[in-house]
């Protein structure tokens, strides 16, 4: 599985629009698109933003990540 298809399996179980959540990170919802369709990589505040936002840890955000 790659990050962008965990993010957005993670988006979709807690029944989160890309629009709410590009809101709570800062960004554009095309950034979130970018992100789950692996063409864009997240830079490491970006990654401690979703975590945060996830209530996890960063190595929990990354389980079953190839």
């Amino acid at each position: 599985m790659t990050f962008g298809q965990r993010l957005k399996i993670l988006r979709i179980i807690q029944n989160i629009k890309q629009r709410q959540l590009a809101n709570n990170l800062g960004v554009t919802p095309a950034y979130i698109s970018l992100l789950e369709t692996n063409q864009k990589r997240p830079s490491w505040r970006i990654m401690r933003r979703l975590a945060k936002f996830f209530g996890m840890t960063l190595s929990e955000l990354f389980e079953d990540v190839d």
